[in-house]
């Protein structure tokens, strides 16, 4: 039997929640000692969980930026969208965000951001469209050279009152194993929105996650990631993923092959409840996906190309990359997917970019983009 849903809350005051971030991240830096030619944004590190790595041997956004022009404040504009279609009734929707916001910066190697954040959802099968407004803050510091940490925390509240708001944010701290490996620790509480049920019951997951990257070699890389969930709907699971990369040509021209393996497990399966001429669906009990004893092989191929000239002091990012997959899993499900990104700074403080992708397989499919464009002062 299932039990009540908990409905996690961080606090519940969310302009005191945001000052409390803002003050612990321009505090808290003072403590330590760092060099202020490392002040990079969560966005532009070099690893992140999801293991899109910029290649090897690629300068850093602040090796190659002049650092009066990073302290000085940005405006953003955001818009991402995401559409979903498979899993039977679990993942039926499409959603548009839509970001506006600053970046500011601190002393101690500190930045924070600031957005105000308007979401639109909808279900293939309801021509309502339902919204939803909230707000972000987020940050990041650098301690030192080996030792980092950001958080975040957004609130996200529904025009319609049939659904439930939800708070859900993260923490994350960064560790540079003396060079050898980068290592990352992450909580996250997450909305699991893929259906309109999923908005009704207000789902949410706790993610305790952690993620290590190694360039064994300037051409070979390792990867491996570890995720624990716990919904609020008494359910749990678990993600494992690990990859192997090899890169067969240099920067500014990489070409790499990565080799992955992933493998998905979930305590309870997804139930749908019908009224009795099995016409209507009343309701989802867990409604996400939930494999169980799932696993998954993925070859991709990707050719990343940096555009820019990074020989001069005052160079900008510009750069391509375009990645295709191919799969299988445990239930004999072929896949393929497409990726690409694009960057481009340009007059020193605008910068534009894109990242798209399509994925295909007899069990899902999906699509997203996302745009961003931001000015520096």
């Amino acid at each position: 039997m299932q039990g009540p849903v908990k409905y996690h809350k961080l606090p519940t005051r969310p302009v005191l929640a945001s000052l409390i971030l803002l003050f612990y991240f321009s505090c808290l830096p003072l403590l330590f000692c760092a060099d202020p030619g490392q002040l990079i944004s969560r966005e532009r590190q070099i690893s992140d969980f999801e293991a899109k790595l910029i290649p090897a041997g690629v300068p850093s956004y602040s090796d190659i930026t002049p650092g009066e022009i990073l302290k000085h404040p940005t405006v953003m504009v955001n818009e991402s969208y995401w559409k979903e279609n498979g899993h039977g009734n679990l993942d039926r929707i499409t959603r548009n965000r839509n970001d506006f916001g600053i970046e500011l910066h601190f002393p101690a190697q500190t930045e924070v951001e600031i957005t105000g954040n308007l979401w639109q959802e909808k279900t293939p099968l309801e021509k309502q469209t339902y919204r939803a407004d909230g707000m972000t803050i987020s940050g990041n510091t650098i301690f030192n050279k080996y030792l980092s940490a950001s958080a975040g925390f957004t609130t996200k509240r529904y025009d319609d009152r049939n659904f439930h708001d939800t708070d859900s944010g993260y923490a994350n701290l960064r560790a540079n194993l003396r060079d050898y490996a980068i290592l990352d620790l992450e909580f996250e509480r997450s909305d699991e929105v893929h259906n309109k049920f999923g908005m009704i019951q207000g789902i949410q997951a706790d993610q305790w996650k952690a993620f290590v990257s190694s360039d064994i070699t300037r051409s070979l890389e390792v990867k491996g990631a570890a995720d624990y969930l716990d919904y609020n709907d008494d359910n749990k699971g678990i993600y494992l993923l690990g990859s192997v990369g090899y890169a067969f040509t240099d920067f500014p021209r990489v070409f790499k092959i990565v080799l992955s393996e992933e493998y998905r497990d979930t305590r309870n399966n997804a139930l749908s409840l019908y009224f009795d001429d099995f016409t209507y669906l009343a309701t989802i009990i867990h409604p996400y996906w939930c494999p169980q004893n799932y696993s998954a092989q993925t070859v991709t191929f990707e050719w990343f190309h940096d555009i820019s000239n990074r020989r001069t002091s005052d160079a900008q990012r510009r750069y391509y990359d375009i990645r295709v997959s191919f799969g299988t899993d445990s239930e004999n499900d072929p896949s393929v997917r497409l990726e690409a990104e694009w960057r481009c700074e340009f007059l020193k403080h605008l910068s534009a970019g894109f990242r798209g992708m399509i994925h295909r397989s007899g069990e899902w499919d999906a699509d997203s983009i996302f745009t961003d464009l931001s000015y520096r002062f």
